[in-house]
């Protein structure tokens, strides 16, 4: 499983979910999955923006993931979970 800890960006409407080792994400099989479960989904190359129910995630190559339209440390967690579960289970991140 991969380690992480969430961050609360100063007075945003957004939490940083930062992963604790160095992590690679395969941008394309993120898409993917998340395109699958709902989000509508963008890949920009340096990174994927995805939406859903008002909550917008950036998932960055490095691992790190915004999640923007919450301030709920909880939210945030689970979705950063979700998806680096999901990371794991397509083989879409890499250890450095």
């Amino acid at each position: 499983m991969i380690k992480y800890k969430v961050a609360q960006l100063c007075q945003q409407d957004a939490l940083s979910i930062i992963p604790i080792e160095k992590i690679a994400v395969d941008m394309e099989k993120t898409t993917e999955h998340l395109i699958k479960n709902g989000f509508l989904t963008e890949n920009q190359k340096i990174m994927v923006t995805a939406s859903k129910d008002k909550v917008i995630v950036s998932i960055y190559k490095n691992g790190r993931i915004l999640v923007s339209g919450t301030t709920s440390k909880e939210a945030a967690e689970k979705i950063g979970r979700e998806i680096y579960e999901v990371q794991e289970q397509k083989d879409a991140c890499t250890s450095k």
